[in-house]
């Protein structure tokens, strides 16, 4: 009886982390307000987005991302989402919200670059 509770101990556990791996901490229904976006290289440049359609956009291209979760432990930026109630750090193909890291088979750094470029937006230094 014993060994029992202690397989479903562990397969409750096992399932668990699995299941909490693989949720992508991002919004998809209540969208904040407004974005700031950040660039590299130096010195950081910054545009706050406040067209829902692009912040739609914004949240649409990580989420159709095809996101793996990984154990990172890298530090940095090149380019830096921020919005009440959350943030993401975008380096190469890994991407991290709001503290939980993940991987993508595309280069989801130049593909925001190439979106931040494309906004039509005040853009000032990052303090």
């Amino acid at each position: 009886m014993k060994k029992i509770v202690i397989v479903v101990l562990i397969i409750s556990f096992v399932t668990l982390t699995y299941t909490y791996m693989q949720h992508v901490p991002i919004p998809t229904k209540n969208l904040p307000v407004s974005v700031n976006m950040i660039v590299l290289p130096s010195p950081p440049h910054y545009k706050t987005i406040i067209d829902v359609e692009n912040i739609e956009l914004i949240f649409k291209l990580i989420n159709d991302s095809d996101l793996k979760p990984i154990i990172n432990y890298e530090k940095g930026w090149q380019v830096r989402l921020e919005y009440k109630g959350g943030s993401v750090a975008i380096i190469e193909n890994k991407i991290e919200i709001n503290g939980k890291w993940f991987k993508s088979n595309n280069n989801i750094s130049a593909i925001f670059k190439d979106f931040y470029l494309n906004l039509d937006y005040k853009e000032e230094l990052w303090q």
